[in-house]
């Protein structure tokens, strides 16, 4: 299986090891796949990666560099299948009530010295649960379905509210100059707030915006 570590305990190997699983299975996949949506005039591709792309943690490098690439890939698909009426979205789960979830919350009870039921509480989402397949598997209808057919190069965290940045992105195409969004949502005063610009060079640049 796949191993967590840090990055000074890890081999190359094992901090590729989603990238060469998941991030080029999904690749493989959608090559596959792509010349039927083509000729049946449309299409939907739907992967799913972890949210661990869109944070750090003490072991879990491997996992972040092989979902953040997946959600890289599918934008990069997203906007060369866009025009061929070919959707690519990105769905990020957190830890799921499924596959490995029992060692997991073995292994935590273990090591904190809990019980089982305390140690399954830890992995409750905000929203006071665990989250379950159905929630992804909801989510994946959805996308698949014509209501979405307006939702293309996007990653939907399903976490139960886990993620907790907040971003705005000015996605226009190479803009000629930088420019920053005057009318934010009065939700995000007296906080402070990350613009991505992208720049004629491709250069992507994060500017903090106090907003008061």
């Amino acid at each position: 299986g796949f191993k967590s570590g840090r990055f000074t305990e890890l081999t190359d190997d094992e901090l590729l090891s989603r990238i060469h699983t998941k991030t080029l299975g999904y690749m493989r996949c959608s090559r596959a796949a792509i010349p039927h949506m083509l000729k049946a005039g449309g299409g939907r591709i739907i992967c799913i990666g972890g949210t661990a792309a869109r944070s750090s943690g003490e072991t879990t490098l491997p996992s972040g560099l092989g979902n953040a690439a997946v959600a890289n890939f599918a934008k990069h698909l997203s906007d060369e299948l866009a025009p061929k009426q070919i959707l690519v979205n990105v769905i990020h789960p957190p830890m799921l009530r499924s596959g490995p979830f029992p060692e997991r919350v073995a292994a935590r009870a273990k090591s904190r010295g809990i019980s089982l039921e305390e140690a399954e509480k830890t992995f409750a989402a905000p929203i006071g649960r665990v989250v379950e397949p159905e929630d992804i598997a909801g989510i994946a209808v959805f996308l698949a379905s014509r209501q979405a057919s307006a939702i293309t190069g996007q990653t939907l965290a399903v976490d139960g509210g886990f993620s907790r940045g907040i971003v705005y992105y000015n996605g226009r195409r190479n803009p000629r100059k930088i420019s920053l969004h005057k009318n934010l949502p009065t939700a995000v005063a007296a906080s402070t707030v990350g613009y991505y610009v992208p720049l004629i060079n491709n250069t992507t640049y994060t500017i903090s915006v106090r907003v008061k």
